[in-house]
Order: C-alpha cells, then sequence, then structure tokens
C-alpha cells in the first residue's frame, strides 16, 4: 500500500485551519498482473466520512496527549480548548458561509464547494499567522 498525507494551515478564506489530505493508491500487484478496488465502492461519501472521523478521533487523542485539551462539539468534531471563542469566530468567516448556503437549502458537500471556488488563491497568510501569534 501506498499514500501520501499533506498537511495544511489554511482555509480557503486564508484562515487558520489544521487539515490533512490523505492521497491513497488503489492499487495492487498480484504476480505480473496489478489490480484495483472498485472505485465506486470507495468513494463513496460514507467511506470518506468515516475515515475522517477516524483521524480527526486520532488526532484529537494525540493533541489531549500532548497537552492541549479539547472539548467535543458535535458528532466526531471537537475544539482546542485553548483558543479563545472570540479568536475562534474571528477566522471563521468560511464556516458562517458554508452555513448561510445549507441554510438555503444547499447540501453541505456542495455548499463547501461553493464557497471554496468562490475564494480566489492568495490571501493574506501572514496576517492569519501574525494575527495568531499575537493572541
Amino acid at each position: 500500500m501506498v499514500y501520501a498525507l499533506v498537511s495544511g494551515g489554511l482555509n480557503a478564506a486564508r484562515e487558520p485551519h489544521l487539515y490533512t489530505h490523505a492521497v491513497l493508491a488503489n492499487m495492487t500487484a498480484y504476480k505480473t498482473r496489478v489490480f484495483s478496488l472498485d472505485g465506486q465502492l470507495i468513494m463513496r461519501l460514507g467511506f470518506n466520512h468515516a475515515w475522517g472521523a477516524k483521524y480527526r478521533a486520532r488526532l484529537g487523542v494525540k493533541l489531549s496527549a500532548l497537552g492541549f485539551p479539547t472539548s467535543k462539539i458535535k458528532g466526531d468534531q471537537w475544539r482546542l480548548d485553548v483558543v479563545a471563542p472570540e479568536i475562534e469566530g474571528a477566522f471563521s468567516s468560511r464556516t458562517r458561509e458554508i452555513q448561510a448556503e445549507t441554510h438555503r437549502g444547499v447540501s453541505d458537500i456542495w455548499a463547501r464547494e461553493k464557497t471554496r471556488r468562490e475564494h480566489s488563491p492568495g490571501g493574506d497568510a501572514g496576517r492569519c499567522f501574525a494575527i495568531g501569534r499575537s493572541v
């Protein structure tokens, strides 16, 4: 099995946001042939959510073990207790945009995609990190 993990620190709105993308090569070799699993089964939304939940749970445990207490929000979501709600709110414009779209009847996944596309590449990453350091 071959996979790659790529971590980032900014969301589409260029606000501080910890995330990790995982890429898994869907292939295996047997003798002289190469095979893959049925991609339609792998890429179903439930499969992706299940692995995301597992990742977030493990990350929460590791952060707690490092001395960063967390609190459960809902489902498999949690937040770092050391981040003040005011600071979190200041860097949550994308969350508000997604919620506004879902209130208009757009599905969560399409709301995320729509708001991602509306943000131009670039942004002021230096400003985000400077504000984060000054807190």
